[in-house]
């Protein structure tokens, strides 16, 4: 799975789902400290994914746009 580029002060907060898309056009969803991972093939699921898990960690929903997802080949 992809490690997202974001910045330190988001990636050190407790439980921040990031949501973006990679280089290849699927969505990716990533908990700052690993615990939650998910790739999507369309944008609505991706968010839909995060919202329900959202629900164990009920801090935020960060959307990253590129080129801050970097693709995995």
């Amino acid at each position: 799975m992809t490690q997202f580029a974001a910045p330190e002060h988001l990636r050190s907060d407790p439980h921040i789902i990031f949501v973006g898309e990679d280089g290849s056009g699927c969505w990716t969803v990533e908990e700052n400290h690993g615990l939650i991972r998910g790739r999507f093939r369309r944008r609505d699921d991706a968010i839909r994914y995060a919202r329900t898990e959202r629900a164990q960690l009920p801090d935020a929903i960060v959307m990253v746009t590129p080129p801050r997802v970097p693709d995995r080949h």
